[in-house]
């Protein structure tokens, strides 16, 4: 935790517990994941990094890992976060400068 400061990061966002979209759209599988969004400040704006802890959740604060050993995550469900993250970051990458801009070049 003691690199979570700036300059290493400026805001972390995070959750778990996530419902992960496959390419079978309509359906989803609930699987256990932990999921963090990391922003750094640059001389340009801001670099946004996400991390992924699939197979976990939170317990009182803390990782626990979910699923029995020898179980793996879906394959779909891996499949179809790797898909909604390329349009999901797509999308960011043509909204956050406006919004960077917007106020005034600071990270709230």
């Amino acid at each position: 935790m003691n690199r979570f400061h700036p300059p290493a990061v400026a805001a972390v966002y995070g959750g778990y517990g996530l419902d992960m979209p496959t390419n079978a759209r309509p359906w989803t599988i609930r699987a256990p994941a932990i999921m963090c969004h990391f922003i750094r400040a640059t001389p340009d704006g801001v670099e946004f990094r996400t991390r992924f802890w699939m197979g976990y959740t939170l317990i009182d604060g803390r990782p626990v890992m979910m699923l029995p050993y020898g179980v793996k995550v879906p394959v779909e469900a891996i499949q179809g976060l790797a898909e909604h993250n390329v349009r999901e970051f797509t999308n960011l990458r043509n909204v956050l400068p406006e919004i960077y801009a917007e106020l005034g070049g600071r990270i709230p």
